[in-house]
């Protein structure tokens, strides 16, 4: 509906409730559609956050997993990648070991963990982290194992913000610089 036909649409129910004995007709219309017009400016401006679960520690690119949700935040359909904390708890099951490299990073996404001793991703002698586009959040696991030139866990070449918090970083290598992180502001 467009703001008239709210407005309008506010309007009769206002009569209806008043009994039509609503007054100031043309001031309250003005001030109703001052306020939407207010309320659809702000809304067109907020950025809401879409989540999604990881609930597989497999590296096949299915439902579910990690590989998935970086290629989803890849669409702009998320922004936020958690990870289930049942079954990324620290057991056996709590590493995701990848096959191969993950793809780049090319919009803005938080990823949170469930804890550095709850949830390690493996990068198994490959790339996990190449961030080319937006701001990077990474919470609370272990990057283990990343190969790469630049930035062996984390290589990024945005020129958003990055942030590392509660974040272990164990054996990762870069053939450049930067065995765990590289930053190259461009």
């Amino acid at each position: 509906q467009t703001s008239l036909s709210i407005v309008s649409s506010l309007q009769r129910t206002m009569s209806t409730l008043t009994g039509g004995k609503m007054k100031n007709t043309s001031t309250t219309t003005r001030l109703l559609t001052s306020s939407l017009l207010l309320f659809f400016s702000l809304s067109a401006s907020l950025t809401f956050a879409q989540t999604y679960t990881v609930s597989s520690n497999l590296d096949d690119g299915g439902p579910g997993t990690f590989r998935n949700a970086i290629d989803l935040v890849n669409t702009g359909s998320f922004n936020v990648i958690e990870f289930d904390d049942v079954i990324f708890d620290g057991t056996s099951g709590s590493v995701i070991t990848l096959g191969t490299d993950l793809p780049p990073i090319a919009q803005s996404v938080t990823i949170n963990g469930t804890g550095a001793s709850n949830l390690t991703i493996d990068g198994n002698g490959l790339i996990l982290f190449g961030i080319t586009a937006g701001d990077f959040t990474i919470n609370d696991l272990t990057l283990k194992n990343g190969n790469n030139t630049l930035g062996g866990a984390i290589n990024s070449f945005s020129s958003g913000t990055l942030i590392v918090n509660g974040v272990h970083f164990d054996a990762n290598t870069a053939s450049s610089a930067g065995g765990a992180l590289s930053l190259i502001h461009i």
